[in-house]
């Protein structure tokens, strides 16, 4: 085959590569929005079944990232700045969940906090509280899976601030606490709101894992599964849409501040 016929089956083939990419991520969203009935949208927001589904789902969801907010950005900044012992075992650890089949990592949780569990079983035990197929188990099964989000996106924002920075800081006579309060976290602001976005978005959707330890709850994600097998597709439309729209928000919101990021590097 010669040059020239080359240089014109090229854009032919990088042209039907990105047409079938598009048309493979579009068609979901087309099909979902065609079969959605969103004049059914009041209705579903005053039954209080659907209520209850999406309180539950916001409430653990807010929980959830806020605990991986905290133990994120601890994770993050010790990785970062102190050389632990097993430093590259915990690394490894912290990004595991990500990668974990969500059947197995919901097995896991069943393992640790079930009733004769690791961790469930002393609890059981001494103080006759079941972690399993409550609430809190939701919570646990959220963290678990969005916890990675945060510590790797917050570890590369704080790897990505300036040493010269710091340097003038500690030579300013910051503490260790200061730097990290007053220097630190202002300059990965965007690098963790960003990944405390990420992980709200995800426990808002996480089913695999939270399906295994919820028992009779229902987030959506669950919801979604339960009305689709039983024949509910207008619940399972809407319920998804709704998730889909978070999604979208989610990743506008880390646009923009990983835009005004940049802006404020330029």
């Amino acid at each position: 085959m010669s040059a020239q016929i080359k240089e014109k089956i090229f854009p032919i083939l990088i042209l039907i590569s990105t047409v079938l990419g598009l048309f493979l991520l579009l068609a979901p969203f087309l099909g979902l929005i065609k079969e959605t009935h969103f004049a059914t949208i009041p209705a579903l927001l005053q039954d209080s079944t659907s209520r209850e589904i999406l309180f539950l789902t916001l409430l653990t969801s807010t929980i959830s990232t806020f605990i991986a907010a905290i133990l994120g950005i601890t994770l993050a900044y010790l990785l970062t700045y102190k050389k632990l012992p097993f430093h590259g075992l915990i690394d490894t650890f912290t990004t595991l969940p990500l990668v974990l089949p969500p059947s197995v990592a919901g097995y896991m949780l069943l393992l640790a906090f079930g009733r004769f569990g690791l961790i469930g079983y002393p609890f059981y035990k001494h103080f006759h509280l079941q972690i399993l197929f409550t609430t809190s188990a939701i919570v646990i099964a959220q963290t678990f899976v969005i916890l990675p989000f945060v510590v790797r996106t917050v570890k590369a924002a704080l790897e990505s601030i300036n040493p010269n920075i710091e340097k003038a800081a500690f030579s300013l006579g910051c503490s260790s606490y200061q730097l990290f309060f007053w220097v630190r976290l202002p300059l990965a602001k965007a690098g963790i709101i960003s990944g405390i976005t990420m992980a709200f978005a995800r426990a808002m959707g996480e089913f695999g894992a939270t399906v295994m330890v919820a028992g009779t709850q229902q987030t959506i994600p669950i919801a979604i599964y339960t009305a689709a097998n039983s024949g509910d597709r207008d619940l399972a439309n809407i319920l998804s849409v709704i998730l889909v729209l978070i999604s979208l928000i989610t990743i506008y919101v880390v646009k923009r501040f990983n835009e005004s990021k940049v802006n404020f590097q330029l």
